[in-house]
């Protein structure tokens, strides 16, 4: 096992040379190569990981400028809440599904009886999903954004900016568990991996 305060120094090595712009999460998944590390196993792991991982790079003073993630973390009202616990600022892919409301929305407070416990604030209107949120938007408020230059012409969509509520409540605390779980070969079929990717200027251009 690498100790964690090599890990730390090579840490902070890596981002002082680098200067990352951005930091990337990512699942890998395929057995990792070699016979003399603990990640020789299909290893399990997720969104307790990644933060559990950002929490120690935070220690020896390492935190993102943005974190970016697929659809994957994006989706997991636990791994969005984590990131805003911690102050950190990302940009997270999300499923059309997904329903919102309004940034104007404001729960309402229903009176109180006076016998039983007092209601809790609820919103009059329902979400809808994001999808039905940009299409409400229309074509007008779609921005056109260039982020690179292909191999015949730059690479460019139009995409609509909106602020909006997600709905759903907030989750519980999960429970204590492992940062990660090795499972032998013959047995398990998980095969995910968090992959935490720091990306330079250079690097997010070329994406």
């Amino acid at each position: 096992m690498v100790p964690r305060a090599l890990v730390s120094r090579l840490a902070r090595r890596a981002v002082a040379a680098v200067r990352p712009q951005v930091w990337a999460v990512g699942d890998t998944r395929f057995p990792k190569d070699g016979t003399a590390s603990p990640g020789v196993a299909r290893q399990y792991s997720g969104t307790l990981l990644t933060l559990d991982m950002l929490d120690e790079l935070a220690a020896v003073g390492l935190r993102p400028a943005v974190l970016v993630a697929d659809t994957g973390y994006g989706a997991n009202a636990d791994f969005r809440h984590g990131l805003e616990d911690r102050g950190l600022a990302y940009a997270l892919q999300v499923k059309g599904e997904m329903t919102a409301r309004t940034e104007s929305a404001v729960p309402h407070q229903p009176p109180f009886g006076g016998l039983g416990p007092r209601p809790l604030p609820r919103y009059r209107a329902r979400p809808v999903s994001l999808r039905e949120h940009v299409l409400a938007a229309g074509r007008n408020s779609a921005v056109a954004v260039t982020w690179r230059k292909g191999s015949k012409a730059a690479l460019s969509a139009r995409f609509v900016f909106l602020r909006v509520r997600l709905a759903g409540r907030r989750p519980k605390p999960a429970p204590d568990l492992p940062k990660h779980a090795d499972y032998p070969r013959t047995r398990a079929k998980l095969k995910r991996t968090v992959k935490l990717d720091i990306l330079t200027e250079d690097d997010v251009g070329r994406r």
